[in-house]
């Protein structure tokens, strides 16, 4: 199935603003009050200013439904499918489709792909395990039916609460997660993947070339797979892009390490301003790391 649409520079440079329950808690740090009202204002500020210089739009359907249209004038649009927030079962975590939402809705209102953020740890148990594939399952039988590109968003997490053990056992959780969502019978068509950060902020020397051999043997699999933010700052994800870009990543599905400093403004100009001048600034220097890379 054909990603060009979702290409600019024949690389995914792509912005993600589909962020529910963390976009409502950012914004209550500098709101007293946040509504559906203020949320959607919002978003809509980010949709208008960085859609023309990205390759593509994630949104969600509970806020965004009424910029569809919108994104649309600018460039290619994504829907988001899943709930937020996920489902906590004890240590872990069970993804669930967006009630009244589907695959054939959001093809119906415009969308170009649709992207499914899936909670996943190889170690969890046999029944979460079968709850989360079947779902995948599910959502590629629907992408095949209505001839819809699928880009799947693999999130590792622990399953416990060693947090240093995660950290070490990360690298190989995420390649094992791809090797299994790369197989046929997911009609997985792209991929959404972290970067790796250690506890600490900086990477040494052998940390930086243990990046890279992780992004070559991801880039080995046989989709394509783009890098998301997570939230980290800006400076943090531009250089996880370089490197994976070097390294045979395709692009990236970003959000908030580019616009999210602007939820911090309680005032309506301010924040404004702040996107239009950094925000879109940020964009433009991620679009100059993945024009360069060929």
């Amino acid at each position: 199935m054909s990603l060009t649409k979702l290409k600019k520079y024949g690389k995914f440079n792509m912005v993600a603003v589909d962020q529910r329950t963390s976009f409502v808690r950012m914004l209550k740090k500098s709101h007293s009050t946040v509504n559906k009202s203020l949320v959607r204002e919002v978003k809509k500020e980010i949709i208008e200013t960085l859609a023309p210089n990205a390759s593509a739009v994630l949104i969600d359907p509970v806020y965004c439904l009424p910029f569809a249209d919108l994104v649309k004038q600018h460039t290619a649009l994504l829907f988001c499918l899943e709930k937020s927030p996920v489902k906590q079962v004890k240590h872990e975590k069970l993804t669930q489709l967006q009630k009244g939402f589907s695959v054939a809705k959001a093809k119906k209102l415009g969308a170009d792909a649709v992207k499914l953020n899936l909670h996943y740890n190889p170690l969890s148990s046999k029944k979460t395990l079968t709850h989360q594939r079947n779902l995948v399952k599910k959502v590629g039988k629907d992408c095949k039916k209505q001839k819809i590109p699928f880009l799947l968003e693999i999130i590792v997490y622990p399953v416990n609460d060693k947090l240093l053990a995660f950290e070490l056992q990360k690298p190989m959780l995420i390649i094992s997660a791809v090797k299994e969502f790369s197989k046929k019978v997911y009609n997985v068509n792209i991929l959404k993947l972290q970067a790796i950060h250690e506890l600490k902020k900086k990477r040494n020397h052998n940390e930086a070339l243990f990046y890279k051999q992780f992004c070559k043997i991801l880039s080995a699999q046989t989709l394509p797979w783009v890098l998301l933010s997570a939230g980290v700052d800006f400076k943090t994800f531009s250089k996880d892009l370089k490197i994976a870009m070097k390294n045979g990543c395709s692009g990236f599905l970003a959000g908030r390490a580019i616009w999210k400093h602007a939820l911090s403004f309680k005032n309506p100009k301010k924040r404004l301003k702040w996107i239009k001048k950094i925000a879109k600034s940020n964009l433009k220097k991620l679009n100059k790391i993945v024009r360069k890379t060929r």
